[in-house]
């Protein structure tokens, strides 16, 4: 489980100590981004910021003999860093893991983010499936949402399209191949861009 995307306080870390200013976002009036909601966000399309996280995320799997990552808030990071993770991954052993919480939760990066809209891009990586959880129990954010192991009768075909990984023609899949399966546009590459659950240790 790896939390790449912020740190506990920005000031005070040695990234920010060695190069100030360098390795977190900021907005049009200097201040720290908060896309993460803990007070900061790294800048993952720094280039050393990236480097720091691949060579990392290496280091734990060559060292270690890690078999698999969780990327802690990944719609935070850019699809360019997840891409080299993925790529370095895979000169170690291509079997690695690679699994993320691609929410979207900042625009700081443009189009740039590791978000379920945007899976197709990095290939290799999968995402938490928020949809299917919802459907089923019902959304982690609201006690009064009505679903579908409460009885609510109209989640079938949702549920369905979240079990097919969202490629089930028939139920909201566009032009653009973004299917909107309930919480979220995605736009998987693949099965194995889909992790269904319905219950995990943070949401």
């Amino acid at each position: 489980d790896v939390v790449y995307n912020h740190v506990y306080n920005a000031s005070d870390h040695a990234f920010n100590k060695t190069v100030p200013g360098y390795y977190f976002r900021y907005d049009a009036n200097g201040n720290l981004t908060n896309g993460s909601d803990c007070g900061n966000d790294v800048a993952s399309e720094r280039a050393m910021a990236r480097k720091y996280i691949v060579d990392s995320v290496k280091y734990w799997a060559t060292e270690y003999n890690v078999d698999g990552f969780r990327f802690d808030l990944m719609g935070l990071i850019d699809q360019t860093t997840m891409n080299q993770v993925r790529a370095a991954l895979d000169e170690i052993d291509p079997s690695i893991l690679v699994i993320g919480e691609g929410w979207d939760m900042t625009d700081a990066i443009g189009n740039q983010e590791t978000t379920q809209p945007n899976a197709s891009k990095v290939k290799g990586v999968a995402f938490f499936n928020d949809s299917l959880r919802d459907a089923i129990k019902g959304s982690v954010f609201s006690d009064e949402d009505t679903v579908f192991i409460a009885g609510k009768a109209d989640k079938e075909n949702l549920i369905a399209t979240n079990v097919l990984g969202c490629n089930n023609k028939r139920e909201g899949i566009d032009e653009n191949g973004h299917c909107n399966n309930g919480t979220a546009d995605t736009n998987y590459g693949g099965a194995d861009q889909v992790v269904q659950y319905v219950e995990i240790h943070d949401n």
